[in-house]
């Protein structure tokens, strides 16, 4: 299990960067802009750690949701900005992602294969 809290906090947090890019740069990516902020990572660091400490499977469905509908999408009023927050997440937050090298957007980046923390703080630029 410390594998995939590892690897879904490393997903998660590439995600939220990614959300806050695009944040960064309106005119390519929301159509409303939107005040994201660490908080919003915090909640959701805080849940995925709570729901991994309870559940004895990943319930990617429900981490998605509440990190995409309640965390960021409280935040999200447009309906296409909406679509493409929880389509980051399916992406990210999707079993393959706990294989050893999952790759997203082709060979942009893929999930290092690590077990420890220390090994992610060298292999993550």
């Amino acid at each position: 299990m410390r594998h995939t809290t590892l690897t879904l906090t490393l997903t998660l947090t590439l995600t939220i960067t990614l959300t806050l890019t695009l944040a960064l740069t309106l005119t390519h990516s929301w159509n409303i802009p939107y005040e994201f902020n660490e908080n919003d990572l915090r909640i959701s660091l805080r849940q995925l750690k709570m729901f991994l400490d309870e559940y004895d499977e990943v319930p990617f469905e429900t981490l998605s949701y509440t990190c995409g509908e309640c965390n960021y999408g409280g935040k999200v009023t447009d309906g296409q900005d909406r679509r493409l927050l929880m389509t980051l997440l399916d992406d990210f937050y999707c079993p393959d992602a706990l294989q050893p090298k999952y790759e997203i957007f082709g060979d942009v980046y893929s999930v290092p294969g690590v077990q420890r923390h220390g090994d992610f703080v060298q292999v993550v630029p």
